[in-house]
């Protein structure tokens, strides 16, 4: 089966990056419900607090969209905090 990850990362342009933790929260708790993801994962960049990057496991294969419905929510919901950038990546079998 292949796995394939969403990489959603946010640049946060508010004056008070920790005010989006509340949001972060509910958001990991919407994925749990989700069947196609597997796994949530959040990072914040080592020495930039305005910097997060959420990734989305997933092991069912995305529809006729490269990205989850999932992952479009997320990215909308993000885009009042900052700059949002959303790759999808499918893991290599060798």
């Amino acid at each position: 089966m292949m796995q394939w990850v969403e990489v959603i990362q946010l640049r946060i342009t508010k004056p008070d990056p920790e005010q989006i933790i509340p949001i972060l929260q509910q958001l990991a708790e919407d994925a749990s419900e989700e069947d196609s993801c597997q796994e949530v994962h959040m990072y914040r960049r080592a020495h930039v607090n305005t910097d997060l990057s959420i990734l989305l496991w997933h092991d069912i294969l995305p529809g006729a969209k490269s990205e989850s419905s999932l992952g479009l929510r997320i990215s909308a919901a993000l885009k009042e905090f900052g700059m949002v950038n959303h790759n999808t990546w499918f893991e290599i079998d060798f």
